[in-house]
């Protein structure tokens, strides 16, 4: 980035052979920078001083091609030949401070050694400025342009880096973390990271190499009992701990490629979950309501069908399912977990390219002793995956429903058919008609009737 028109002065005083004091002020439209100290400009190993630096107005955005605010900086720095020491190293970006130290070995490659601590740290900006990401436009999650040349390409060495706060994603935020910063001329890796995330803990591993085509990365992440209903979902619809563990991998020209890029398998695991807006007892409620209306009517069972789902939630003691990432989709396999009340069924995939969800949850009840099958309900969540729009799928169960009248119907016309049949088959008494008058005696005859005869 240009710094544009800029001004430089510099005073030394004392002698050429001695300790001199050093006065230095560089002005530009990124940044203005003072110093003050001593340096003795021809020692063994050359040129050796101590100095106090401060950066004031630095555009820390515009210098390292990231969305940042602008900050201040100020450090004790001392000059060893090619070593440079920074002591008491302090600042703020934006309302972010930070403090810490390093050395920084001048020569063909730089060589750079230090620890880092700050209150709030974005994630997604460090990633960016690293592999030289151009910051995105506010239609698009992932820019589309090439990666640049890092700030740090080029270096060799390491830094210890901690935040107080870590956002890892929008609205999700670790907390007391940490991580070694690895650097080689082609490669940033963010190894040993751990931190606190909602009640649970987070921890994982990423590595960034330069490639002919882009940037290549390889990473694993893997959270621990950590809160759901204070993730960032709208409406918090799932309390509960969950775990999640993931290894992926990709390349690509850009971010937008480099994510559409991502392979890698994981899991996931849920245990003491809340649904919101699951409530089991649907089942009873839309059974009675089939069984109150003259004929079955989709779009009322439907209402029917919201309702009772909103008037409760589904308790999930525990559920497993597996993770797939393919051409940056996850892909959730089939869930089933035993709920209280009906059987829990989630299937779904994700794309984080565009962010948008496409879900499924399905409930199944219990079977009831007069019908086949058990009737099941299914609820898709699609959209933004912090607001997705949440439908009810009645298909399925008004189609069991539909099955289930047409039973009991016949069952009622086999019952007549029964009742119908029992006078023409067997008297009251259970003596046949025709077996009536076996063994009678006959009736005494009269002379007419002998000569009738």
């Amino acid at each position: 980035h240009s710094a544009g028109p800029g001004r430089v002065s510099v005073t030394i005083d004392g002698p050429l052979d001695g300790e001199m004091r050093l006065r230095g002020n560089a002005v530009s439209s990124l940044l203005e920078v003072k110093t003050d100290g001593r340096v003795r400009p021809f020692t063994e190993n050359g040129l050796a001083g101590t100095f106090d630096v401060s950066v004031d107005k630095a555009a820390f955005g515009a210098l390292l091609g990231i969305p940042a605010g602008d900050g201040t900086m100020s450090a004790k720095m001392s000059v060893s030949g090619r070593s440079l020491t920074f002591e008491k190293l302090a600042g703020k970006i934006a309302a972010a401070a930070f403090e810490g130290r390093g050395s920084l070995e001048l020569g063909e490659l730089y060589r750079i050694h230090g620890e880092l601590a700050a209150d709030r740290i974005v994630g997604t900006a460090v990633l960016a400025a690293v592999v030289g990401a151009t910051p995105q436009r506010a239609d698009a999650l992932w820019s589309a342009e090439a990666f640049r040349r890092g700030p740090v390409a080029g270096l060799n060495g390491g830094i210890a880096i901690r935040a107080a706060r870590l956002t890892l994603a929008p609205g999700v935020t670790a907390t007391d973390a940490k991580a070694m910063m690895r650097i080689t001329p082609n490669e940033v890796a963010f190894e040993d990271f751990k931190g606190m995330l909602n009640g649970g803990r987070v921890a994982g591993e990423l590595a960034l190499r330069a490639v002919s085509d882009g940037v290549a990365v390889k990473g694993r992440l893997d959270l621990k009992e950590v809160e759901a209903a204070v993730l960032p979902f709208e409406g918090h619809p799932v309390s509960g701990r969950f775990g999640l563990q993931i290894d992926f991998e990709g390349s690509g020209r850009s971010p937008r490629a480099l994510v559409g890029s991502l392979g890698g398998n994981g899991a996931i695991a849920i245990e003491g979950a809340k649904f919101a807006g699951l409530h089991p007892g649907v089942f009873v409620q839309a059974i009675r309501a089939a069984d109150q209306a003259p004929t079955l009517d989709a779009a009322k069972l439907a209402a029917v069908a919201r309702q009772a789902l909103d008037a409760g939630s589904l308790d999930v003691a525990h559920g497993d399912g597996v993770l797939t990432m393919a051409n940056g989709q996850v892909r959730l396999a089939t869930m089933v977990a035993r709920a209280e009340g009906a059987e829990f069924t989630a299937t779904g995939h994700f794309d984080i390219a565009t962010g948008q969800l496409d879900s499924r949850i399905a409930l199944a009840g219990a079977q009831p002793a007069n019908a086949a099958g058990r009737p099941e309900i299914a609820v898709t969540l699609r959209g933004p995956v912090l607001s997705p729009k949440r439908a009810v799928d009645v298909s399925s169960l008004t189609g069991w429903l539909a099955f289930r009248a047409v039973e009991q119907q016949a069952k009622k016309l086999e019952a007549i058919e029964r009742s119908r049949a029992l006078p023409s088959s067997a008297s009251p008494d259970g003596v046949p008609p025709a077996d009536r008058n076996v063994g009678a005696p006959r009736p005494r005859t009269t002379g007419t009737d002998a000569a009738a005869a």
